[in-house]
This record gives C-alpha cells, structure tokens and sequence, in this order.
C-alpha cells in the first residue's frame, strides 16, 4: 500500500484530514529523535531524522516481513 493510501486510511478512521494525519506522524518522528533509540535508528534515512515517507516504508517493510516470518 502507498505511503498516500494508508494516510487517507487512518485519516478516514479517525475523521480527521489526511494532512493532520501527516502533521501527527511527522510530530511524533521529531519527538521520538530527540533522543532515539536502536529501533528508531535503524529506520534507513537520507538525513538525521526520517522523513514521512522513509518512516512509513520501514513500518510496511517490518510488518510485511513479520507476516512472512510466522
């Protein structure tokens, strides 16, 4: 699932815009990174923090993996 598709999904599931869907992730990416943890850094990123779009393509790899392994 696009990182576009699944924002709309949650954004529809709380009623809320897709955009306050962003501002939320993006705001807890920030806050988790003040002081990030071994799971926190292994997200693969460009920069110091990830970005929306890198969080939400480690999320999907890890969960898609954790299905495979079961």
């Amino acid at each position: 699932m696009k990182n576009r598709k699944i924002i709309e999904a949650v954004a529809k599931m709380y009623g809320v815009s897709p955009q306050e869907v962003r501002n939320e992730i993006n705001n807890a990416i920030h806050e988790a990174y003040q002081t990030p943890t071994d799971a926190a850094n292994a997200v693969k990123r460009k920069q110091a923090i990830p970005t929306i779009d890198e969080f939400l393509s480690h999320i999907v790899c890890t969960i898609q993996l954790n299905q495979t392994n079961r």
